[in-house]
């Protein structure tokens, strides 16, 4: 075995062998699937662990066990008592409940790989506090002490149910602006973050299965917005430093545009020029333009000193990331409830959050690798089948989901967002409709998605409830483009 685990890095075939041999192991320690004892609870027992496959045990290698061993596998005294195929299955159960061939085709899916759920999901489905969903965006409540520590409650509750945490601050006021309650002035920004900072690592994702990850979002008007960068160098004061925190930028075109033209660029005190973190394109940068004519500016620098600043932190620490408002705003589907303020941990969505809503994500991955057939021909008709699936099991998890704040409750129910993930949608030598092609057709994906959602709003599903005319507009444009599709003989690979 000390072999297999020192040529596992050269060889994935040695990575395996060790891998089933560690999950041999763990059979011989796992609990056995009990039910209530009743004619309906035997029946259940019988069907589910019957459907179990544990030979599909044997396929993870060594680092792919270790890291359900480490964080995903159920543990009773920090003893793995769970094999892998039963975590799949709790998945599934703690999805569909008592509608048994619901969660067996969901088990096998995964099982078979061709989805997974996002992590939360495996963590926490089939528990006493099944929180299944990914991220959460989080707005400040308000520029006050009740408000930060409000808002810090918050994002500890989350984190301890493993969530990742986006959390926008540009209301917060910049270091020496009056506080009309003592008559003193504000530290300003950093020393608030460094009790984020603290709170992150202090609350770490699920009890030690992933560590507390905050992404904090600041528009470049502000005032503190210098420090801000900075706050992950490697030099400099501690005091001013907040290293496990994930900095971003959420950057209005008028920045770039100055940036572009070496032009100057105001900075401002939230506090003093209100409303600029509710507004943006051309509304934006009127009351912006507005704020510089009334002389309500903290400082004045050239726009490009203040990008060379962010480049400069970019290449020592990789961050801030850069996001940018205007473009998240103007394309968004939820632009009809206000302005997006930020997006989340790892920025690949942009909902809408206000203080009595904290957005949330609801994940779900496909393997698109999977649905290459023998014959080097995509499977489309199997790839929609298991959208199908997805989709519905994402809106179940909205439904089932346990909140561990009433706002991000309010904001699911409100708006059920899903988000699907595809891996490897660059597949070689795959041959598509008679011609060599490496790429996938991801509307297959993307339509079935929609006409999934749609069905479950008309069938007595909780519908979204804010449905804009931008949504309308799309399902309106989708049903012409399956028209179009059907016409091009396309009707085995895409929704009816």
């Amino acid at each position: 075995m000390e072999t297999c685990f020192k040529l596992g890095n050269e060889d994935g075939t040695y990575s395996l062998v060790y891998g089933i041999f560690y999950v041999g192991e763990l059979g011989t320690h796992a609990i056995k699937w009990r039910f209530k004892k009743d004619s309906e609870g035997v029946e259940w027992e019988k069907k589910l662990n019957s459907a179990i496959v544990y030979d599909r045990d044997y396929s993870y290698t060594y680092f792919g066990f270790k890291t359900l061993e480490r964080s995903y596998l159920l543990k009773i005294n920090k003893e793995v008592v769970e094999r892998p195929q039963q975590m799949l299955m709790r998945v599934a159960i703690g999805i569909h409940g008592e509608n048994i061939q619901a969660a067996i085709e969901t088990y096998n899916l995964m099982s078979e790989r061709y989805m997974t759920h996002a992590s939360p999901t495996l963590f926490n489905s089939g528990t006493c506090r099944p929180q299944m969903s990914s991220c959460f965006l989080l707005t400040m409540s308000e520029d006050s002490i009740l408000g930060i520590y409000d808002t810090l409650k918050q994002c500890a509750l989350i984190s301890k149910s493993a969530g990742g945490i986006g959390l926008n601050v540009h209301k917060i006021r910049a270091t020496g602006s009056v506080i009309a309650g003592t008559n003193g002035t504000s530290n300003g920004l950093i020393p608030m973050l460094r009790v984020y900072n603290n709170t992150a690592r202090y609350v770490d994702q699920g009890g030690n299965k992933r560590p507390g990850a905050f992404a904090i979002y600041l528009e470049p008007w502000h005032a503190d917005v210098f420090e801000f960068v900075a706050l992950r160098k490697n030099t400099g004061p501690e005091e001013e430093r907040a290293r496990d925190l994930f900095l971003a930028l959420w950057v209005p075109d008028l920045f770039m545009k100055r940036v572009e033209k070496d032009q100057d660029w105001s900075l401002m005190c939230p506090c003093e020029c209100p409303g600029l973190d509710d507004c943006w394109g051309e509304e934006f940068e009127a009351l912006y333009a507005k704020y510089e004519a009334e002389g309500r500016v903290r400082k004045v620098v050239k726009a490009r000193k203040l990008w060379e600043h962010i480049v400069s932190n970019q290449i020592e620490t990789g961050l801030p990331y850069i996001t940018y408002k205007d473009a998240a705003n103007r394309k968004s589907n939820q632009q009809n409830l206000g302005t997006i303020k930020c997006s989340n941990l790892c920025t690949e969505i942009m909902e809408y959050s206000a203080p009595d809503e904290v957005a949330v994500c609801n994940l779900a991955s496909i393997a698109l690798n999977r649905f290459v057939t023998a014959e080097k021909k995509f499977d489309y008709a199997k790839l929609a089948e298991v959208t199908k699936v997805i989709t519905r099991n994402l809106n179940k998890i909205i439904d089932v989901n346990y909140y561990p704040v009433e706002e991000a409750r309010n904001s699911n129910m409100r708006h059920r967002p899903i988000g699907l993930v595809l891996q490897h949608v660059w597949i070689d030598n795959l041959e598509v409709t008679g011609e060599n092609t490496s790429r996938v057709d991801v509307r297959c994906v993307w339509l079935n998605r929609l006409v999934v959602s749609e069905n479950l709003s008309s069938g007595g599903r909780s519908p979204n409830k804010t449905r804009s005319e931008v949504f309308l507009s799309l399902i309106s444009y989708t049903r012409m483009v399956f028209n179009l599709i059907r016409k091009l003989g396309f009707q085995s690979q895409f929704p009816s």
